[in-house]
């Protein structure tokens, strides 16, 4: 309800409170057109039955695409102690598809 996309909540989860951790976005069932870009670690968590908590991708695009570079050891070796892209998020309880 904060936000108007999964997209947008995932991206406001690098401001604030969360901008250190691993954020928690909360998805109410319904359906969601757009391409979900997982670009930092954190956890998407569908409300209530998976079936009805579905993300279905516009045109051909996918509906999940993860940017997880799986660069671990890069951020340290340059020093940047906040980096994260992703390879430790986690998706539970939805449904992605495409539409075509």
């Amino acid at each position: 309800d904060d936000t108007g996309s999964l997209n947008s909540a995932i991206n406001m989860l690098s401001r604030g409170v969360h901008a250190m951790g691993r954020g928690l976005v909360l998805i109410r069932p319904g359906v969601y057109s757009e391409s979900v870009r997982i670009t930092q670690n954190c956890h998407l968590l569908g409300l209530g039955p998976r079936e009805k908590v579905v993300v279905e991708a516009p045109g051909w695009e996918s509906a999940l695409v993860s940017a997880g570079l799986g660069g671990t050891m890069a951020p340290a070796f340059f020093g940047w102690s906040s980096f994260s892209s992703g390879e430790d998020a986690c998706i539970e309880n939805i449904t992605f598809r495409c539409s075509n």
